[in-house]
């Protein structure tokens, strides 16, 4: 299963440096995901900044 692969991976590397839980990190991947979908000066992107400046 390609989530169960991801999931390994990122345990892996988290476990690693120990920086992020899998659950921090997991939100960060979706948030940067979400970066790339928006246009810079929107909203949304502003949005998108200031959540992740909170759990960085």
């Amino acid at each position: 299963n390609q989530s169960e692969t991801v999931t390994r991976a990122l345990r892996k590397y988290l476990e690693d440096t120990e920086e992020y839980t899998l659950n921090e990190a997991s939100n960060m991947i979706i948030l940067r995901e979400l970066q790339m979908r928006f246009e810079p000066m929107s909203a949304e992107m502003e949005l998108l900044k200031t959540l992740i400046a909170i759990i960085s």
